[in-house]
């Protein structure tokens, strides 16, 4: 990508040499040409998406050859450094600062004369959880299952399993 960008700019520059705007003709078309590859590698899975660091990388490696390319070379390595930096440390810095949000489907079954059971669930979901979201509700025989989307922090994980399972209502519990 960088290699690339660098030579459609130089070509830019050179073929364009003296009007500015046929200077910058074909770099404008590097930036959306990136910008299309790099919407390519970002994948929706649920509520997480994929790709955005792959993108970032994509869109900044064209960034920098760009730089390279119209002979702007300090800018460049101040980028590429700064670019090497983020990448190679982003994850140490984003597991040390960051609570991570992820999320699951809880299936959990319970007797039909126990009503209050699916208010309690909630309840005790809400106090750990972000998001708490009620998808379906089956009725089968005397039992009914009901599926919960939730989404919160992973530190917190352990304390909802644990106010799920030492629910004596519940029958059955999949995560």
């Amino acid at each position: 990508m960088c290699l690339g960008s660098t030579l459609f700019t130089v070509l830019s520059f050179k073929i364009g040499a003296g009007d500015f705007q046929d200077a910058t003709r074909i770099a404008s078309y590097v930036v959306s040409g990136i910008g299309f590859l790099g919407a390519g590698v970002i994948f929706k899975d649920g509520i997480n998406v994929n790709g955005l660091t792959t993108a970032g990388i994509i869109w900044i490696a064209a960034a920098i050859g760009m730089s390279f390319g119209f002979g702007e070379y300090l800018i460049s390595i101040v980028f590429l450094v700064c670019s090497l930096l983020v990448i190679f440390f982003g994850n140490l810095i984003s597991r040390t600062f960051i609570n991570k949000t992820s999320y699951k489907i809880i299936s959990v079954k319970y007797n039909r004369e126990n009503t209050e059971v699916k208010d309690q669930i909630i309840n005790s979901l809400i106090e750990f959880c972000l998001t708490v979201d009620s998808k379906s509700f089956i009725m089968k025989g005397n039992e009914i299952t009901c599926l919960f989307e939730i989404t919160y922090k992973e530190k917190y994980l352990h304390l909802i399993e644990n106010s799920l399972v030492n629910n004596d209502k519940i029958l059955e519990l999949g995560f």
